[in-house]
């Protein structure tokens, strides 16, 4: 009898659900304001997948089916938010000129990545902290694929047809990014959901594909802005989950524009410095860069959308143009 009324007790405990998320961003200079054409950082494009157990119900529930788990890494307190996920991805640069034969030492070399990454995220128990750590694993030279992709895009929309007369070799990357955002509220109208929230954030990346470290400010303000931690980019690691934090919210929907600025010093840019271990093009750079983003967000229900335009300052040295380009990003939440 009591194992029969232990089994009843166990049945009426509320489960809680887990969630996921899937996250589609593509980058491309022709979605800019101002130049729309192929140059340096030209194209890139990430597929992300993460999941998370909610806190706000209970304690957490068993991994839905088997080959789901959580790790945790360094926040080991139990009333902290894990989520866990993978991303692929895919970056091209090019020269200012896409279609010339010939390679140009004092340019852009051509290059593309490929990697396959690996995300553990832990938001504090106040919501107010999130820590991203990433590992990538890839390849940048021909075996990413960048002169067949951009060759067959460019043939699909009837553009010029880019040369990639070199490119770096072949190597074996990796690279482990650390990114810690804060979100605070600055202002509140009323008790209406129109809020002014600020998000500073400190990184660093470690590998032979970006060494760096940098720091940013954005601005998010508009209808029922949830806590984002997304930086509005594909290569930083600080996609948020969802952008939307259990409990959080009160509507359905959210529209708020951001402005931001991140800066970094950076040691080492494969696709500027070139390849560790095989010789390869390379160019002078400039160690210091910064980025000016601005942009806006949608989110109903478990749907979201966003569009960042982006000016960067000049990475090559001697360069005096700021390089344009802009940031699409299409997702959606859902409990499992």
């Amino acid at each position: 009898m009591s194992v029969l009324a232990a089994l009843l007790l166990a049945a009426q405990e509320p489960t809680v659900p887990w969630e996921f998320q899937m996250s589609f961003h593509e980058e491309n200079d022709t979605f800019g304001l101002k130049d729309r054409t192929d140059q340096h950082y030209t194209q890139g494009l990430r597929y992300e997948v993460m999941w998370r157990h909610s806190r706000e119900k209970g304690p957490p529930a068993e991994p839905p089916g088997e080959g789901i788990v959580a790790v945790r890494l360094f926040d080991d307190d139990p009333r902290s938010i894990v989520s866990n996920g993978v991303a692929v991805g895919h970056n091209m640069y090019t020269p200012v000129d896409i279609r010339s034969k010939v390679c140009n030492p004092d340019d852009q070399p051509w290059a593309a990545w490929l990697y396959l990454g690996f995300i553990v995220r832990e938001l504090n128990e106040s919501k107010d902290r999130e820590d991203t750590y990433e590992l990538d694993l890839g390849m940048v030279g021909p075996a990413a694929l960048g002169e067949p992709i951009q060759s067959f895009v460019h043939e699909v929309i009837n553009s010029p047809q880019p040369g990639w007369p070199c490119q770096l070799p072949n190597e074996f990357t990796a690279m482990l990014s650390w990114d810690r955002r804060w979100v605070y509220d600055i202002k509140r109208i009323g008790d209406s959901l129109w809020k002014i929230r600020s998000s500073p954030h400190f990184g660093a990346r470690l590998g032979n594909v970006f060494t760096n470290v940098g720091m940013g400010l954005k601005l998010l303000a508009g209808y029922n802005p949830p806590k984002d931690y997304s930086s509005g980019g594909v290569l930083a690691a600080a996609r948020s989950f969802g952008s939307e934090d259990p409990g959080e919210e009160t509507s359905d929907w959210s529209a708020y524009g951001f402005i931001g600025v991140d800066g970094r010093a950076e040691a080492y840019n494969v696709f500027l410095d070139g390849t560790l271990v095989h010789p390869s093009e390379s160019i002078n750079r400039n160690p210091l860069v910064s980025d000016f983003i601005t942009g806006l967000k949608f989110r109903w229900k478990v749907c979201f959308f966003s569009y960042s335009n982006i000016f960067r300052s000049p990475e090559i040295e001697g360069d005096t143009r700021f390089h344009n380009y802009g940031s699409l990003e299409l997702g959606l939440s859902f409990p499992f």
